[in-house]
Formats: structure tokens, C-alpha cells, sequence
């Protein structure tokens, strides 16, 4: 993990940790036996929206956020707390869950409701992710809502290690995004809807979580 932190200089990390080992004390010793202490402010806790309004989860993000780490809130749109819970909470990054974003091209509730949650982000300077994107269709949709970043199967799906450094070193590169003020973007192959089997074009977008670790 270590080289493609020092190799790519906008990559980072996000990993699902339940608040009671997130507040525990066990996380740091981990990061700094894995050599990634250095890049503690490119690894990101996410913990979902019910955790977080526990007593338990409140305690684990600010132990995690005097580390050094970002935090993100998970599934958000799955839990039902009220919107002046979710502004009591100190966080990074709000990840829109794929429930609302596999519904965002057939249904005008769902489109409305993901760029309010977008503006609502904006408002609160937070990043936003998109969970569960799989077409063209959802991606570019994404993008002119506003949405800063996406994961899911359009870009690939889970991948090891190694096989996550292979795909940046051969096709992936990550960089300014200065169309959008987002942070960075990802530049690479991505298949034609056209004919997804034979040809590929390059595209830039967002930076767009494209795998996920096994």
C-alpha cells in the first residue's frame, strides 16, 4: 500500500471500521505497523449514518479526527435522523446511498432528492460519493448533478492490492480537476456504451472510487 501512496499523490483509502474498534485505540498502532502513519490524512473512516448518532460513534469520530483521518458518513439516506443531527456531526465526506442512485434516470423524486442532498453537501462543505454507480447513463448524470465522486461497478469491481497498483500504473492516472473545484479526477480507459466489448475511449471525471479492496 505504501508505494502507491508515495507514487500517486492523490490517492487515499477509504475503509469501512465500526466505531467500537474506531474508538478503542487499536487503529493507530495498525496504521503505524502497516508504515502508513505519514498518510494518515489520506485514510478514510467511514462509519454509517446510524452508528454515527450513537454516544459510541460520536465518541469514535473525534478520536478519529484528532488522528488525522477524514471521515465519512456511509448510506446516507438509509437511516432516519432528523438533518440537525447530521450537522451536529463533525465529518469529511457524505456517501449517497446506491438505493438512491439506482432509481436517479427513472424516477423525478430521486433526481430531486439526490441534488438536494448534493446542495445540502455544498452548504456544509462536504465532498459527496456516489455508492453503486454501474452505466454510463448514471455516471454522467452524476457529474452534472454536481456529485464530486462515485464507486461501483462502471469503473470495475473489487480488485486486490497489487491488482488496484496495476490498473493505476497501466491506465488510471489521478489529477487536478479544475473543471469541477473538486480536488482531483480520474483520467482513463473506460469502456463505449456503444460497444462495450471492442472499443474504449478516455474520459475525465470526477475522482471517481474506481475499486474496491477484497
Amino acid at each position: 500500500m505504501v508505494p502507491l501512496f508515495e507514487r500517486h499523490q492523490y490517492f487515499y483509502v477509504s475503509v469501512n471500521i465500526p466505531p467500537a474498534i474506531l474508538g478503542s485505540g487499536e487503529i493507530l498502532p495498525m496504521v503505524d505497523e502497516l508504515q502508513l502513519t505519514p498518510y494518515l490524512s489520506r485514510i478514510v473512516c467511514e462509519v454509517t449514518e446510524r452508528q454515527a448518532l450513537t454516544s459510541v460513534g460520536r465518541s469514535a469520530l473525534e478520536r478519529a479526527r484528532h488522528s488525522g483521518m477524514s471521515i465519512a458518513i456511509d448510506d446516507f439516506g438509509t437511516g432516519h435522523s432528523g438533518l440537525m443531527q447530521i450537522v451536529g456531526l463533525d465529518f469529511d465526506i457524505l456517501k449517497i446511498d446506491h438505493s438512491l442512485i439506482d432509481t436517479i434516470l427513472t424516477n423525478q423524486t430521486a433526481a430531486r432528492m439526490l441534488r438536494g442532498i448534493v446542495a445540502l453537501a455544498a452548504a456544509l462543505r462536504l465532498h459527496t460519493v456516489a455508492e453503486g454507480v454501474e452505466t454510463w447513463e448514471e455516471a454522467f448524470f452524476l457529474r452534472a448533478a454536481g456529485v464530486d465522486c462515485g464507486q461501483g461497478w462502471f469503473w470495475s469491481k473489487a480488485v486486490s492490492g497489487p491488482q488496484a497498483a496495476r490498473i493505476l500504473e497501466e491506465g488510471y492516472q489521478l489529477m487536478p480537476d479544475r473543471r469541477s473545484g473538486s480536488k482531483n479526477s480520474w483520467k482513463g480507459l473506460h469502456s463505449d456504451p456503444a460497444n462495450p466489448d471492442r472499443s474504449f475511449r478516455t474520459v475525465d471525471f470526477p475522482p471517481f472510487g474506481f475499486f474496491q479492496g477484497q
